[in-house]
């Protein structure tokens, strides 16, 4: 690898973009922010007969328990219905949800593993009837947060969860797990929605590699 390369890569590698939003408040899940599929689509329910684009949050302070925090919250989505020939039909479902940021206990930012501990969001469809949208039971929905202070009262959140979730039409008797294997509990990792916005230190460090790559020209340009 050339020595021009070798200065690229190393930078890259420094000043890596990420994915997240930036809003006014330190708080995970940011309110009202929606988290989606990753890769985009829906997450899917017995191969396609529900879809869901993933949900959105409002939650309550933090209450600290030890070194942790748990959050309750009320999340939303909506979900899209089609069973046989029969017509597709879409429902809102609202419920609440209780989620554990691990070590977070006084601090305000930092990287911090996250559990949704439950999920319980239910609405009734015009065609198939009542629905439920629960968190597995027994199956741990594990992610991870990052919450960066910006300056100015803002911040920079990159959040994700892996759900295993569950669906039921309660008055069909039906229950669809998620994931692309019927029967199958399956996660679906979801991504806190945004834009990609530059790491601190990522224009300087441009900088200094354009300077680099630059004065090593000029010095090997020479007789």
């Amino acid at each position: 690898m050339s020595l021009f390369k070798m200065i690229g890569v190393s930078l890259l590698g420094l000043g890596s973009a990420a994915a997240g939003i930036i809003v006014n408040s330190p708080a995970v899940p940011p309110d009202g922010a929606p988290y989606t599929k990753d890769g985009g689509g829906f997450i899917s329910y017995g191969g396609g007969v529900i879809l869901i684009p993933g949900m959105t949050f409002s939650c309550g302070p933090e209450v600290p328990a030890g070194p942790d925090v748990n959050v309750l919250c009320t999340a939303t989505t909506t979900a899209q219905i089609q069973l046989g020939a029969n017509p597709i039909s879409t429902v809102v479902v609202i419920g609440p949800g209780d989620i554990t940021l691990f070590n977070k206990a006084g601090l305000v930012t930092g990287t911090f593993n996250t559990e949704m501990l439950s999920l319980n969001l239910t609405g009734v469809d015009a065609v198939y009837g009542r629905v439920r949208l629960t968190e597995s039971a027994g199956l741990a929905s594990l992610g991870q947060s990052t919450i960066l202070g910006l300056g100015g009262g803002q911040f920079q959140i990159d959040s994700f969860f892996d759900v295993f979730t569950t669906v039921e039409l309660l008055d069909l008797g039906l229950t669809f797990n998620s994931g692309s294997v019927p029967g199958i509990p399956g996660s679906d990792r979801i991504l806190l929605a945004g834009r990609d916005v530059p790491e601190p230190g990522t224009i300087a460090l441009f900088l200094l590699g354009a300077g680099l790559v630059a004065g090593l020209k000029r010095l090997l340009a020479r007789p």
